[in-house]
């Protein structure tokens, strides 16, 4: 099972061991009571005047200090950038990573669309109104300035910090026509990945699967199951990413990321054309949550920010050959099929190297070593 939170443990004790750090020594300060009883080192046996209590050391003394050195590059790793102040609690914490982790997920998150909403309002435009483009190209406009206010100024910078890795992973871009005009939707999908960053990577997929926006970047909203006589198939769009991009990659892979080859010295693919239709088939008939009807245009009005819902005439529902050649049987409805799906590539051994991998470049380094992706996956 793989668990983001987890992962995220992993990658920062994996990334200490790499650099050398994490010495089990902890920090060390100057003591209050280094200097001795007497000025000469001797003990004597009068009254004599404490020395003062040292001052606490200040992050400019600690230059040289390794402990130092991993604490600020650990925050500056999980976070947007920390200060002074806060590279000196965790140092003064012993550099308890973990800890830190721990805390950072009990923070509560930060919700980017109730403050775009704010943003919205301040300036007098109405949250839902989206009849109008030019507004719409306004909106548009706060959405980088609610991210960055969220990003700098947000308490849960390590959850701000996985969401935007992984948004880098299930990418979604507001240039493209369909989500041009969206940025409630935008911004919701932002939130979306905050909320499953600390969770499980299945229920994330699911999130990410049924999320509207990500529905008009890869064509399952109104994917239709095929009708040879209206000559419709399944859009694959999504099937190919769902594999290629989000999960398990082209190719097999050892559990250090590294290729499986074959007899030959080939790559071994990890699926092939079928697989791609069975998954296709698998994400047909999903439609925005408010949609009255399936050929429902829904032009400013559709539900950006709600899981789609099924429309059950509008399924595939025929068997299906996934990964492993694993069948989904004829007759189950449009939820069963995503779930089985789902869980099918989730199984996939590929997934904890390929994403573990991924989380890595986007989180520490960009090239990182068999042996580290090993660890943390």
């Amino acid at each position: 099972m793989v668990k983001l939170k987890n992962l995220l443990v992993a990658i920062a004790v994996a990334t200490l061991a790499a650099c050398g750090g994490g010495g089990s020594g902890g920090p060390t300060f100057p003591s209050a009571n280094s200097g001795s009883a007497g000025g000469d080192g001797s003990s004597s046996g009068g009254t004599q005047t404490p020395p003062p209590a040292a001052e606490p050391p200040e992050l400019r003394d600690l230059v040289a200090d390794p402990v130092a050195t991993d604490v600020a590059r650990f925050l500056t790793q999980a976070t947007f950038g920390p200060t002074e102040s806060e590279i000196m609690a965790l140092y003064e914490d012993e550099a308890d990573f973990a800890s830190w982790i721990d805390a950072q997920i009990s923070v509560p998150q930060s919700e980017a669309l109730r403050r775009l909403d704010a943003h919205m309002r301040d300036s007098d435009l109405d949250p839902l109104d989206k009849s109008d483009l030019d507004v719409e190209w306004q909106k548009r406009m706060l959405v980088s300035d609610v991210l960055w206010e969220t990003f700098v100024h947000g308490e849960d910078q390590l959850r701000q910090r996985v969401a935007f890795a992984l948004s880098q992973i299930f990418v979604i871009s507001d240039l493209s026509d369909s989500l041009f005009n969206d940025a409630r939707g935008i911004m919701n999908y932002h939130d979306m990945l905050a909320e499953h960053a600390f969770g499980n990577y299945r229920d994330l997929l699911k999130a990410v699967t049924l999320n509207p926006m990500m529905g008009e970047y890869l064509s399952t909203v109104r994917n239709e199951k095929a009708d040879s006589e209206r000559n419709i198939r399944p859009d694959e769009n999504y099937a190919r990413e769902l594999m290629q991009l989000f999960t398990i990659g082209l190719v097999e892979l050892n559990d250090d990321g590294t290729v499986v080859r074959d007899d030959a010295g080939n790559p071994i693919p990890t699926y092939d054309q079928a697989t791609i239709k069975g998954f296709a088939s698998v994400f047909t008939g999903w439609m925005y949550a408010n949609a009255p009807y399936w050929y429902w245009n829904g032009w400013g009005v559709a539900s950006t920010t709600e899981p789609m819902k099924a429309f059950p005439e509008y399924h595939d529902s025929e068997s299906k050959t996934l990964l492993n050649n694993e069948v989904l049987p004829a007759g189950m409805t449009a939820e069963q099929d995503l779930d089985a799906a789902l869980d099918n590539v989730f199984a996939h051994s590929n997934v904890a190297p390929f994403i573990s991998k991924q989380l890595i470049q986007r989180l520490v380094t960009s090239n990182p070593s068999p042996a580290y992706v090993r660890r943390v996956s």
